[in-house]
């Protein structure tokens, strides 16, 4: 159930080009957070009113902290880098319906091979997921450049492999040229940019691998009011009230998503 929460600023600094990290105390919050989640963040000022969407990105082991990652790409996530330890902000959250832990997942010798396939900044959300899966995991995580390389450490697991587009780190090459590589899964969880997360599901669902895969969408209230962040899918479900009056094939990515099966996820 999401609600709205004063959270106080733990830290707020660069990890890497223009991307930030941003702890933030809220326990009510991190007690019930699940992987794939994100959080509304408003901004404290008056000529930016619509809130930002951000993943979390990590729970701390108390569950008194969330972690959010951001990189600045305008006036409000210039706004977010500003602020400091000790600032309050106002969060709605936890949003959407995250990653599910399938049959299995807790239990290697069921399910023993996770595959975890991110991109870019999508590689945010599938943090908390790494650290709440037990089964063995494969992990994968696309970057343009060394430059943009984030989260590596945290990632930190005997299968973490790191692919660079200009070679300049890791293997050079995509997530996807490591597939035929790679011991095959028995499920798969992603989550990038879109193009990747199309290929990711065309290989799951011919490779007969369920597969979760978690969009990036342009959003404006986070609560399926506004209808901005509607995708197509192939077939309807209805997972909240708010997407009971859209037409069949669509769905609401801040509501219904934003992690969708890899059946519905439709390659346009």
């Amino acid at each position: 159930m999401k609600n709205y929460i004063t959270a106080r600023i733990i830290s707020n600094a660069p990890i890497a080009r223009d991307i930030y990290s941003i702890w933030l105390g809220c326990a009510a919050l991190a007690e019930i957070a699940i992987p794939g989640q994100f959080v509304m963040l408003y901004l404290n000022a008056s000529d930016k009113l619509l809130p930002r969407p951000l993943g979390i990105c990590q729970v701390d082991p108390g569950c008194q902290a969330i972690r959010l990652v951001y990189k600045i790409k305008g006036g409000g996530t210039k706004l977010i880098s500003d602020y400091k330890a000790g600032d309050e902000l106002k969060l709605l959250g936890p949003c959407g319906n995250g990653f599910m832990l399938t049959a299995g997942d807790d239990d290697p010798q069921d399910k023993p091979v996770a595959l975890i396939i991110g991109g870019g900044l999508g590689v945010v959300p599938l943090l908390l997921l790494a650290d709440r899966l037990v089964a063995k995991k494969i992990i994968i995580l696309g970057f343009k450049t060394a430059s943009d390389i984030i989260l590596e450490k945290e990632f930190a697991d005997p299968m973490l492999r790191i692919t660079t587009d200009d070679g300049s780190k890791g293997i050079k090459g995509t997530p996807l040229s490591l597939l035929e590589n790679i011991e095959k899964p028995n499920v798969i969880y992603a989550c990038g940019p879109s193009a990747l997360l199309k290929s990711i599901a065309r290989y799951a669902v011919n490779e007969k691998i369920p597969a979760q895969i978690s969009i990036e969408e342009r959003m404006a209230c986070g609560v399926g009011a506004c209808s901005c962040c509607a995708v197509k899918i192939k077939s309807k479900r209805i997972v909240s009230e708010s997407a009971d009056n859209y037409m069949a094939g669509y769905a609401l990515a801040c509501t219904d998503g934003p992690v969708f099966s890899a059946e519905e996820f439709i390659d346009e």
